[in-house]
């Protein structure tokens, strides 16, 4: 199964993809731990804050986060650190796309238009794209919308982000994406 799939599982919302639709879920504590087993103490904390929302795993990933805020050296560490703060709380929490209902896909018809969710998925939750295309979405990052700058600015308490803040931005939700990615790929298989 791929590892993205075995993300899915992490989510309380998410549907064993092991068994039909319904049903009790049967991923264990022990499961989680062999899958992640392969993941960075931080890696792991990003994926079970981010998909299992795990409070204790989210409060040791922003401790990280913070000290490594800190590290940098900045004048204006308060601003720095609420940016790093922002930055994150988008990355595992923020607004859902409604254009890809936050699947980070697209499936288009061959008249180009879109479908939804429900459209191509069947009772029996097998997808059915029979005549259709996948696409990334390109309106948001990962199934969700990213911020604005002006969001962060004010939570910065800032009239505007300078195009360096906006750099340092962009920077740190590169650095989110490509941590979720290493972990994503040192996941180990579920058996």
């Amino acid at each position: 199964m791929p590892n993205l799939e075995l993300l899915s599982m992490l989510s309380p919302h998410g549907i064993d993809p092991l068994k039909p639709w319904g049903g009790i879920p049967s991923i264990t504590q022990m499961d989680v731990a062999s899958m992640l087993s392969g993941c960075s103490d931080c890696q792991t904390s990003l994926l079970l804050a981010k998909y299992a929302h795990d409070d204790k795993a989210r409060d040791k990933l922003t401790r990280k986060w913070h000290e490594k805020a800190m590290s940098h050296g900045e004048k204006d560490q308060d601003r720095f650190i609420v940016m790093y703060d922002a930055v994150l709380i988008e990355y595992l929490g923020g607004d859902v796309c409604e254009y890809c209902d936050g699947i980070s896909e697209v499936y288009i018809k061959p008249s180009g238009a879109r479908l939804t969710l429900n459209e191509i998925i069947t009772l029996d939750g097998v997808l059915n794209l029979v005549d259709g295309k996948v696409e990334p979405c390109g309106r948001c990052t990962g199934g969700r919308k990213a911020w604005s700058y002006r969001k962060i600015a004010r939570l910065m308490q800032i009239e505007r982000l300078s195009p360096n803040w906006i750099r340092r931005v962009e920077d740190l939700r590169g650095e989110l994406r490509e941590l979720e990615r290493g972990a994503v790929a040192n996941m180990k298989p579920f058996d």
